[in-house]
């Protein structure tokens, strides 16, 4: 009888040769057929019983054991001993010590554990038949020094045609970041109301490579099988599919250790279209599509997609948006409050020195900070002669950065906000971020703001923001012009705490000028801000990344994947309704939403921003005044409203 060496035979130099018997996850027990050995030093196999070949790094070499004799007759799926912990009968595995434990993979969720359930959910839905299974290219691994980015996930291409559905995928990790001893990365295909349809491949680069190109295909069938589609009589299997499923998502998780066994940390792609990448339209989205997804509210922080054609705000404003720029919007988490110009220069002093006393951020609950970024820009805020914007604390504002390319027009609208009940100073705010074209004709921009069709909710915002205010109707407004000038230099900091929130702090200065005064005047003011939201499993027991109806053929409590604060209606519970697609767009119903203030990451950016602000001005930090929009109190200042 034969067991798994302790260690993958990737790397064996020579290969294993031809008819040694071997365990992968992807077959069990087979036998090597052949071996190829890639430039990259990594060797494939060719294994009985496998059309594909089989990464090395997944294929475990045996060596006989003689077990003990049972004391009962054994059946005939094991005759080859008893059954192993962790295993199911029929099983012939027989770890030793030294051999990966199944227990164990299913409690550190390996690479090994992860195909394993992977494949139990496929036999679930399909069979055991691999004809009648989703078709899915070996990984490709290649090196790219020049990507600097976190980790991001692109679809490079995908095809609907009469025989389903087909995309190549390239996800991409930094080389500075990658975990030990491989990054684990799970790419599925998801649902816009947050369901794991199927985990496509479960990655794990060579730690010397960065990239990986994949290709799969799904049938219509198999699509509506992953659904659970009973067709009606006479109804063809696509059309049925598109009715349930008109958009999908491409999503790559990285997995690693830091809170967990290997637990999520990051992610990419989705319906959601994380990093401008992810989402496959299975057919055209509508308006009507876009209007009936508005009757569930989304707590995302922040959405957006690049404007093509696909969107009707680009099609109707092509001369004013820049083509393949993200329209993005935002419910704003920040905290701002008013400090002296001494104060200014002693947060930045006091924030220099936390950065060199680890034991001081373990203290505070971080696990890791960044180094100072020191930030210059210039902002030009707009409105009417009237001070409409201003008078009501609406920002509609141009930003300029030092480093910006030529012919950068950064807009930004930022309207209402609300308060937790019963804590005024707890507040978030829904904003939006477009990308004009510079030369654009003036009266586009008005036509532009006072469009309120569904699509653009840049105008929405804004409208929203404005209320019941007198003479705020953008269709009226003769000159929108810039009003008030201000430029800011931004120390900036940011913070990882637990599930990989990070929260940034910085310490702003700003100057504000009239432009028909031509007074000044300066305020300085310390902002905290959730940059990047919080991973959250659903559940003390997390479960691997098997989607819809191949887990609950596994017996899951539930066919969702452990959801984020992004993907849920705010409490984590299930959508109070069904999602055929997901819109690239707040609207402002989104911010009425009570459970926003609930969120798990919210009361992580609570939790720090207090300790911070006693740690930067102890019991003084209560007499802090509450700032809100810069602009605004500048404008006060300057006796402009």
């Amino acid at each position: 009888m034969s067991t798994p060496a302790p260690v993958p035979v990737g790397g064996t130099n020579p290969p294993l040769p031809e008819g040694t018997e071997v365990w992968t996850p992807a077959a069990g027990d087979t036998v090597i057929m052949g071996s190829e050995v890639q430039p990259n030093g990594y060797v494939y196999y060719r294994c009985a019983g496998v059309p594909d070949p089989i990464s090395g790094m997944t294929v475990y070499r045996r060596r006989a054991v003689v077990p003990e004799p049972p004391t009962d007759p054994a059946p005939p799926s094991m005759t080859a001993g008893p059954v192993a912990p962790g295993r199911e009968p029929g099983h012939a595995v027989h770890p030793d010590a030294a051999a990966p434990d199944p227990v164990q993979q299913e409690a550190k969720r390996t690479p090994a554990y992860l195909r394993r359930m992977r494949e139990r959910a496929r036999e679930r839905v399909f069979g055991t038949d691999l004809s009648n299974r989703p078709t899915v290219t070996p990984p490709l691994y290649s090196r790219d020094h020049r990507f600097k980015d976190l980790a991001r996930l692109i679809v490079n291409g995908y095809s609907v045609n009469e025989d389903g559905l087909s995309f190549q995928v390239t996800v991409l990790s930094n080389l500075k970041h990658v975990a030990v001893p491989h990054d684990l990365i799970p790419v599925t295909l998801e649902a816009p109301d947050g369901r794991d349809l199927d985990t496509v491949i479960v990655l794990t680069p060579p730690p010397d490579q960065n990239v990986c190109t994949f290709s799969a295909s799904y049938t219509w069938n198999q699509l509506a099988r992953l659904l659970g589609l009973r067709r009606p009589a006479g109804s063809p299997v696509r059309d049925a599919v598109l009715r349930a499923l008109p958009q999908a998502g491409i999503r790559a998780e990285w997995w690693d250790n830091k809170y967990g066994p290997n637990a999520p940390a990051y992610y990419s792609g989705g319906t959601e279209q994380k990093n401008g990448s992810g989402r496959i339209d299975l057919r055209p989205i509508t308006i009507d599509d876009l209007k009936e997804s508005e009757s569930v509210r989304k707590s995302a922080w922040s959405t957006g997609e690049p404007l093509r054609e696909s969107r009707p705000v680009y099609r109707a404003f092509k001369d004013l948006l820049q083509p393949g720029m993200e329209m993005t919007t935002s419910l704003e988490a920040e905290s701002e409050f008013l400090i002296t110009g001494e104060h200014h220069v002693s947060v930045v002093a006091k924030l220099r020195a936390l950065y060199a006393r680890p034991d001081d951020l373990r203290a505070l609950g971080i696990r890791l900070m960044s180094a100072e970024d020191v930030r210059r820009c210039t902002d030009i805020y707009y409105d009417v002669p009237g001070l409409t914007l201003l008078r009501n604390a609406i920002v509609l504002r141009r930003r300029k950065l030092g480093n910006d390319e030529p012919g950068a027009f950064l807009f930004t609208v930022k309207g209402r906000s609300v308060s937790k009940p019963g804590a005024p100073g707890e507040r978030i705010r829904l904003a939006a971020h477009v990308h004009l074209i510079e030369d654009a004709r003036p009266s586009r921009l008005r036509d532009f703001l006072a469009d309120g069709t569904i699509d653009n909710a840049f105008a929405r915002i804004l409208a929203d923001g404005l209320g019941r205010e007198p003479a705020a109707d953008p269709k009226d407004w003769e000159d929108v012009a810039p009003r008030l000038f201000v430029t800011a230099q931004r120390v900036r900091y940011s913070f990882e705490l637990d599930h990989s929130t990070t929260i940034d702090l910085s310490a702003d200065s700003a100057t504000g000028t009239d432009p028909v005064t031509g007074r000044s005047r300066t305020i300085h003011t310390v902002v905290f801000g959730i940059a990047h939201p919080g991973l959250f499993r659903g559940g003390a027991s997390s479960g691997p990344l098997t989607g819809g109806a191949g887990l609950a053929a596994l017996g899951a409590t539930a066919a969702t994947r452990e959801r984020t604060p992004d993907q849920s209606n705010g409490s984590g519970a299930a959508p109070r309704r069904r999602v055929l697609v997901t819109r690239p767009y707040h609207v402002p119903a989104d911010l009425d939403d009570p459970a926003l203030f609930e969120k798990p990451d919210y009361a992580q950016f609570q939790e720090l921003r207090d300790r911070m602000m006693h740690h930067l001005f102890g019991y003084a930090a209560k007499d802090l005044a509450i700032g809100g929009s810069k602009a605004h109190t500048l404008a006060v200042l300057l006796n402009m409203i």
